[in-house]
């Protein structure tokens, strides 16, 4: 599988769009998939905190992230 970011979103120490315009739930997703593979290589077993500020938009990207993790 394989998804196409709008290229202004990813940067070199953080993720930042607009959302409705640049970022969605649907990279939300994508980039908690993401995570997820990368730590979960190992034996280890692994917890993800997930936390939000009060933009009116974090609920739905925070729900979008977890269900990628």
């Amino acid at each position: 599988m394989s998804y196409r970011f709008h290229p202004t979103i990813l940067r070199e120490y953080d993720i930042r769009g607009i959302v409705g315009q640049t970022l969605s739930a649907e990279d939300a997703c994508w980039l908690g998939r993401a995570f997820a593979v990368y730590v979960g290589a190992g034996d280890v077993p692994k917890k993800v905190a997930v936390c939000y500020d009060g933009r009116l938009s974090s609920p739905e990207l925070e729900a979008a992230l977890v269900r990628g993790l």
